[in-house]
């Protein structure tokens, strides 16, 4: 299933994450946001890869991952908040 094999890997993402392997955790929320193109968790999963790599210092990529949210999917949830997420990025 496309949500469900996505949801996975974000979640296996999130464990990572938790054990402070950020980049174990990137490349999952990565691998999630590539299982399938949904306009509901897609948007979510590269906002996720986003805030794991902004946490790795890696802001240009960061910004990037943003900037797909805004500019692929402008009605999803986390387009409504990712210009305050590309200005702080920006800043830096």
């Amino acid at each position: 299933d496309p949500i469900v094999g996505a949801v996975k890997l974000s979640a296996t993402g999130d464990a990572y994450m938790e054990l402070g392997k950020t980049e174990d955790g990137i490349k999952y929320y990565e691998k999630a946001a590539a299982f399938s193109d949904n306009e509901s968790y897609t948007p979510y999963f590269l906002f996720k890869a986003g805030m794991a790599l902004e946490k790795a210092k890696k802001i240009k990529e960061a910004k990037e991952y943003y900037e797909k949210v805004r500019d692929l999917y402008p009605k999803s949830e986390e387009a409504q908040k990712i210009d305050a997420y590309i200005a702080r990025v920006s800043a830096e």
